[in-house]
């Protein structure tokens, strides 16, 4: 159940991070 949570909150920061500007900071 862990893994579900994890990856649908992975999938919500990638989108929020997509639409930062300064997205560089945060490559991973």
């Amino acid at each position: 159940m862990e893994k579900v949570v994890i990856s649908f909150f992975n999938v919500i920061w990638f989108s929020l991070v997509s639409q930062l500007p300064n997205n560089r900071l945060l490559k991973y």
